[in-house]
């Protein structure tokens, strides 16, 4: 309940962390709108609300000698808005902390911890609860923010939903319902032919890949980390024989956040599958869809088709690329999935987090020790020899050791090149052209008509690719893209025609930015324009996330999209191609982390060339992306108190 008058806050120092400081113009300005907000949300509940602002804080008397309190000094000097309401009649400390939550969600971060910007977080906790901004419980009182018993403040909407997922994370840790499975006496049996499959004894507690599809058998929820060439996919094709050989009639569903995620997905998982048995290769899934599609999130729906209470008729969920789900989206995902069936996740704790709010992929594997049957760690790579420039490089970021990442950069190998000078697009012009040179022997070579040579035109395309670490800028994805259209078009397969629109060419590598119903293609499917019978230009999906269904559109039926020979790291999370070009941004840039250029480097196969300084390299390396949230906490503090989960 809050008072009928707001005793002096005891003054708390902030600071400032580095995510607020470098907020852009957007954020600030959502920022400043959240504190005006949580203002009037405080004004109106209070009960002497229509009263002037002298008079709220010093009582009749006080207030019509109109003296000035330091109460007043304490809070912003805003002029009166509308109806006599204060701008922001809150204590300064309050509001910037009001203001810091914000920002920090923009961030990405779920909540903020009070200990992160104040030296004395109770202090501050105490100054929110007593202005009825912040309730510890919400279920029983009701204020925008939530405070738990490590002083995180959330957004009421951000706790919500964590405890929710939290919760669904708990029932699955559950084994009663397995123990129940009518399958029981196949599991032995299907436990064996893994062993068989992947050449080890089926007591062998050592062998990585063997553990995990072991426990995809055996347990309802099972969460594999590893990196690229670490043996997730195959591990995920062995395990689904496993499963199906104990029960035929499972239905799978194959989903990833993004559309490209999941074709890749869904391709990597037809290649590893030839050593399988006929009568169980022939029943693996043979289509993977975008999260949203799959539990059917729609523009403009009040939420997705697929929930508790209208789950999806699947057996078991396969997740890939998890580590870029968001709280909001893994909390529809695993609510939309009975409670019965099977979840298996899979990603790499090291890559990029979710644009969005949370961090859900890496809070998990936090739980290893807790949770060592349910969470396995892939460690061993199969796809680089133990000299690989790549390898090495990728574990020196990943364990920030910038001395031993230059190292590797200074010491070229077969797959490893690096420039050591800040980048220009026109420097790297040679390189990149060199680099498609591939993919415009393939276009050479293209004939109308002919589904093979589109099918080979996007094997080409898929062997290089320049990745960026930012949109905009000399070196950004826009202007390389630009830049890149117009080298290419000199070449002789890709000059425009007189009938081709501006930015149009035959060649022009598309990717979607927008889920589109209409016509079937999802955020991250890519296109490639080439001209028809009649010499128009059509777009056609190779690798669409749909791929049942044939897409060959004209351009006036696209949907959002952009051009895509270059990338950015975040929209190439989820590919892979042969060659890379990763262009590293200035060492002051933000968005330059640890875990961006880990994930540019490892979307290469076999060779990867770094553009950029070695400042730019060692101040990415030493700034880790750190994402604020309660989820794990919140998981192992209520099964503590449930033997059966933990």
């Amino acid at each position: 309940m809050i008072p009928d008058r707001l005793e002096p806050n005891v003054p708390v120092d902030l600071r400032s962390p580095a995510w607020a400081e470098q907020a852009d113009p957007a954020a600030r300005w959502l920022a400043d709108g959240f504190v005006q907000h949580l203002t009037r949300w405080a004004y109106s509940a209070r009960p002497d609300a229509r009263r002037p602002p002298d008079a709220l804080e010093y009582g009749d008397e006080r207030g019509k000698s109109g003296g000035k309190s330091p109460i007043v000094d304490e809070w912003t000097d805003h002029p009166p808005g509308p109806s006599n309401l204060p701008a922001s009649p809150l204590p300064r400390h309050v509001a910037e902390c009001v203001r810091q939550l914000s920002l920090a969600t923009s961030a990405g971060h779920v909540c903020l911890p009070l200990a992160s910007i104040s030296e004395t977080p109770q202090a501050l906790a105490q100054s929110l609860l007593s202005l009825g901004l912040a309730t510890r419980d919400p279920k029983q009182t009701a204020a925008p923010l939530v405070l738990d018993g490590d002083h995180r403040l959330y957004l009421g909407r951000y706790h919500a939903l964590e405890q929710r997922l939290a919760q669904r994370i708990r029932a699955a840790l559950n084994p009663a319902i397995l123990d129940r499975e009518p399958f029981l006496e196949t599991r032995v049996q299907a436990i064996e032919s893994l062993a068989g499959w992947f050449g080890t004894q089926v007591d062998d507690h050592t062998h990585e890949q063997f553990k995990a599809a072991r426990a995809a058998l055996t347990q309802r929820l099972v969460i594999i980390s590893g990196g690229p060439g670490t043996g997730k996919t195959t591990t995920l094709v062995n395990l689904l024989a496993g499963l199906l050989q104990m029960n035929p009639n499972l239905r799978i569903a194959l989903t990833a956040p993004t559309g490209k995620a999941a074709a890749r997905m869904l391709q990597a998982m037809g290649e590893r599958a030839s050593a399988l048995p006929a009568d169980i290769r022939e029943r693996l899934p043979r289509q993977a869809s975008t999260v949203h599609r799959l539990i059917g999130i729609r523009p403009r729906s009040a939420g997705p088709a697929h929930h508790a209470h209208a789950p999806l008729p699947v057996d078991v969920v396969v997740v890939d690329e998890a580590s870029m789900l968001d709280l909001s989206l893994a909390t529809q995902l695993l609510e939309a999935i009975p409670p019965e069936a099977r979840i298996i996740l899979l990603g790499d704790k090291d890559q990029l987090a979710a644009v969005e709010a949370g961090a859900v992929f890496a809070e998990l594997t936090q739980l290893y020790s807790e949770l060592p049957q349910h969470i396995i760690a892939f460690t061993r790579s199969f796809r680089f020899a133990e000299d690989s420039g790549i390898a090495h490089l990728a574990d020196a970021v990943r364990a920030g050791d910038a001395e031993a990442a230059l190292a590797c950069l200074k010491n070229p190998s077969n797959d490893l090149r690096w420039i050591d000078a800040p980048p220009s697009s026109g420097s790297l012009q040679n390189d990149i052209t060199e680099g498609f040179r591939p993919y415009l022997q393939a276009l050479d070579a293209f004939r109308i008509g002919d589904p093979s040579s589109v099918a080979r035109l996007d094997e080409a395309l898929q062997r290089f690719r320049v990745l960026c670490t930012l949109r905009q800028g000399p070196t950004g994805v826009e202007r390389m893209n630009q830049r890149i259209s117009s080298w290419l078009q000199q070449q002789p397969p890709c000059r425009s025609r007189a009938q081709d629109p501006e930015p149009w060419f035959p060649g022009r590598v598309v990717m979607v930015t927008r889920n589109d119903a209409s016509t079937g293609l999802f955020n991250g499917d890519m296109g490639i324009a080439l001209p028809d019978a009649g010499g128009r230009l059509r777009v056609h999906f190779v690798q669409a996330t749909d791929a049942m269904r044939k897409r060959i559109l004209p351009l006036e039926r696209l949907p959002a999209h952009e051009t895509a020979f270059a990338l950015t790291v975040h929209k190439a999370q989820g590919s892979e191609f042969d060659r890379v070009l990763l262009i590293l941004a200035e060492p002051a840039s933000p968005v330059m982390t640890r875990e961006l250029i880990y994930t540019g480097i490892t979307r290469a196969r076999r060779q990867v060339l770094v553009a950029g300084s070695s400042e730019s390299v060692t101040s990415a390396i030493a700034r880790p992306t750190v994402r604020h949230g309660g989820l794990s906490q919140s998981i192992t503090m209520s099964a503590h108190c449930d033997p059966c989960t933990l």
